[in-house]
């Protein structure tokens, strides 16, 4: 009796009594006898758990450092087009508060005037984004006292690593497109110039990554979605 080549092979993801998943790879060979007919089966069953979340770490890990470094060359790219715009901006904001201190509300041009300068403070607040996007706006690191500013509740807060700040609403949820860049810079689902740059997630993912903290988004269709925000308690 011989054995042929397998002509099944699946990995089978099952559910454990706790909840847990483990994965089995399951190989099916046929049995041939002297004439090369098919007399049986020979089934393997192989445990592969470990084997497949090691894949799915390795490239859950990869796709971090990819963004990270994506990340990293847009906030970059992004302060040294901030810095220009700041010193043009610069004029386009004083001059007009200049000129207004001479005019009166009623003459034809104070309004234009209003106009130009707060365009150009809405502007700058973009360019202020961009500069804390490539997180030039982060000069020192320190620490400070939470108890000073969260001592309603301290001693209710269990021991751990990280201090915790969740964010939640009660909206449609994020479907799994728009979450895979949701932190990219002036990714948004919002009309550009009136609801925003979609460089606010960009700017706190920036944020949590400088305190070397981390964003875990929990959502659901049509139940909302929570951003937990962990900091850790000590920088050391």
């Amino acid at each position: 009796m011989e054995t042929g080549v397998a002509d099944f092979h699946v990995i089978e993801p099952k559910v454990k009594p706790d909840g847990g998943h483990s994965y089995i790879d399951v190989s099916r060979i046929p049995l041939y006898d002297e004439a090369d007919r098919v007399v049986g089966l020979l089934v393997t069953y192989e445990d592969v758990t470990e084997k497949v979340l090691g894949k799915q770490e390795k490239a859950e890990l990869e796709a971090q450092l990819r963004k990270a470094e994506k990340m990293e060359a847009i906030g970059t790219l992004a302060g040294g087009v901030a810095h220009d715009l700041n010193n043009i901006l610069s004029g386009v904001v004083s001059y007009p508060q200049m000129l207004l201190l001479d005019l009166s509300e009623e003459d034809p041009f104070y309004k234009p005037l209003q106009n130009i300068r707060k365009s150009g403070e809405r502007a700058a607040a973009v360019v202020h984004d961009l500069l804390s996007l490539a997180r030039r706006a982060v000069e020192n690191m320190e620490s400070v006292d939470s108890l000073s500013t969260t001592h309603s509740g301290y001693e209710e807060i269990p021991p751990g690593d990280y201090a915790v700040i969740d964010v939640a609403d009660s909206g449609t949820g994020i479907n799994a497109t728009d979450l895979g860049r949701i932190f990219e810079p002036f990714y948004t689902k919002k009309k550009m110039g009136r609801s925003g740059t979609g460089l606010g997630l960009a700017v706190v993912w920036g944020i949590v990554k400088d305190h070397r903290g981390f964003i875990d988004i929990r959502t659901q269709k049509n139940h909302g979605t929570t951003f937990s925000l962990y900091f850790p308690k000590s920088l050391v």
